[in-house]
C-alpha cells in the first residue's frame, strides 16, 4: 500500500513539473528583425510560381537538390550534401567559418578531444536551404525568405545545427534569383 501512494505521489510530482510553462521558447532574440531584413526579399512578378521556378533553378546551380516542394504554399526545402572541409555555400562563408575555427581552436589551446580522449573533428555536413514565397502589399510583389541552416557531424556520431547568418550568402542568392526571374520571366 506505501509503495501505491508513493507511486501515486511520484507520478502527480512529475505530472506537475511537465506542466510548468517555459517562457523563454517565445522570446525573439535581439537580432530577430535584422536577420529578417537580411532574409527578406520582394520581387515583382507575375506569379509565385516563376518565383518559386527561379528559385529552384538558382538552388539547382548552387548543388542543391529539391527536397520538398509545395507550391501552393509557396514552399521549397533543398539540401545538399558536403564533407566537413567544405563548409558552406560560397567562398566568402568559408573563409569566415574557417577563422572562426581557427578562433575556438586558439582559444581551447588546439585541444578538441572527447572524454575518451579521442580527437573530434567535423566529417559531415547537410546544407539545407528553405524558401518561402507570400504575396506582397503591392499587385506584382512577392516576398522571398529564404533560410539557410546546416547539421554538422562529427567523427564521435555527434550532430549540431547551425543557422549561417552570413549576409553575403543571402544577398548572393537573391541577385543570383533576380537574374533568374529575368531570364525566366523572358524565356531566356
Amino acid at each position: 500500500m506505501k509503495a501505491i501512494r508513493y507511486f501515486v505521489t511520484f507520478i502527480l510530482l512529475f505530472s506537475l513539473v511537465g506542466c510548468t510553462a517555459v517562457d523563454k521558447y517565445y522570446i525573439l532574440d535581439k537580432n530577430y528583425l535584422r536577420r529578417r531584413q537580411i532574409e527578406t526579399k520582394r520581387f515583382e512578378a507575375e506569379s509565385e510560381d516563376l518565383i518559386l521556378k527561379s528559385a529552384l533553378y538558382v538552388l539547382q546551380d548552387l548543388g542543391f537538390n529539391l527536397k520538398e516542394a509545395e507550391y501552393d504554399l509557396g514552399y521549397l526545402l533543398a539540401t545538399k550534401n558536403r564533407d566537413a572541409d567544405n563548409l558552406t555555400v560560397n567562398r566568402s562563408t568559408d573563409i569566415a567559418l574557417t577563422v572562426l575555427d581557427i578562433i575556438s581552436a586558439a582559444l581551447s589551446n588546439g585541444r578538441n578531444y572527447s572524454s575518451s580522449g579521442e580527437m573530434v573533428y567535423d566529417v559531415s555536413q547537410q546544407i539545407f536551404a528553405v524558401l518561402v514565397t507570400s504575396k506582397s502589399k503591392t499587385n506584382k510583389g512577392f516576398n522571398v525568405r529564404a533560410n539557410f541552416a546546416r547539421i554538422v557531424c562529427n567523427n564521435q556520431g555527434t550532430c549540431r545545427y547551425e543557422q549561417i547568418p552570413d549576409e553575403d550568402i543571402y544577398q548572393e542568392f537573391f541577385d543570383k534569383l533576380g537574374q533568374s526571374l529575368f531570364l525566366t520571366g523572358y524565356d531566356i
